[in-house]
């Protein structure tokens, strides 16, 4: 379909609306600087010009929106817009040109673009704690439908929650520390089990793969407890 030029006025009001601004720098940084760029099609249909439809774009982040990704989740025509919606929003609250002098602008504009950051931080660290917490569910789950684990899974959590130390205090890294050793036990009993005959040593195995397994099914209300503090939305 040819491309149809984008009208002056509407061209206007979009270069007016994002300052010059990229949506995506907003949306993913944080970065409210001013950047070189041009105005996108959000459905990325180049006839469908109308002001709903752009949306500014730094060079970079624009070559990035038009190209088609093979493997990885390219962003989305919903979250583009998301992102340029709130920076307008953005812009008109706290940074308007007509509402305060230069200096004042300038101070807000770095004040708030602070404070955007660390909530994107907060967010990041968020998501990077929840990534361990729901990995040591799926680990414990897994122990408890089927009362053992593999030692794939029991290396994948250790990788998950590698960053753990980092990420909370002391005792919770040696609380998922504990959760890995009893997983690999686990793991490597079920392989001493099938080489044992039926007898007392045999016996003692089981009873010692129950005990763990008990322990893990019950570990779920624990783990949701002492990482709750670090989980809430607004620590």
């Amino acid at each position: 379909m040819a491309r149809k030029k984008i009208l002056q006025e509407v061209e206007t009001q979009a270069l007016f609306k994002s300052r010059r601004r990229c949506a995506l720098c907003f949306g993913l940084q944080g970065d409210l600087g001013e950047n070189k760029g041009q105005l996108a099609h959000i459905d990325r249909n180049s006839s469908n010009s109308s002001l709903e439809n752009l949306v500014y774009l730094c060079m970079d982040h624009h070559d990035q929106y038009d190209s088609k990704t093979s493997q990885s989740k390219g962003i989305t025509p919903t979250e583009l817009r998301t992102y340029r919606d709130e920076l307008h929003k953005f812009l008109d609250t706290n940074i308007s040109p007509w509402l305060d002098s230069l200096f004042t602008r300038k101070k807000s504009k770095v004040t708030h673009n602070r404070r955007v950051v660390r909530r994107l931080r907060s967010l990041e660290l968020y998501d990077r704690r929840i990534a361990i917490y729901r990995a040591a569910k799926e680990l414990l789950g897994k122990i408890g439908q089927s009362a053992s684990v593999e030692i794939a899974d029991a290396v994948a959590f250790a990788k998950a929650s590698d960053e753990a130390l980092f990420l909370f205090d002391d005792n919770i890294d040696a609380y998922l520390a504990d959760i890995y050793r009893k997983a690999m036990k686990l793991a490597s009993l079920k392989h001493i089990l099938d080489l044992l005959p039926v007898g007392e040593q045999r016996n003692r195995v089981v009873n010692e793969q129950m005990e763990i397994v008990v322990w893990c099914t019950n570990q779920f209300d624990v783990l949701r407890n002492m990482l709750k503090p670090f989980l809430r939305v607004n620590a």
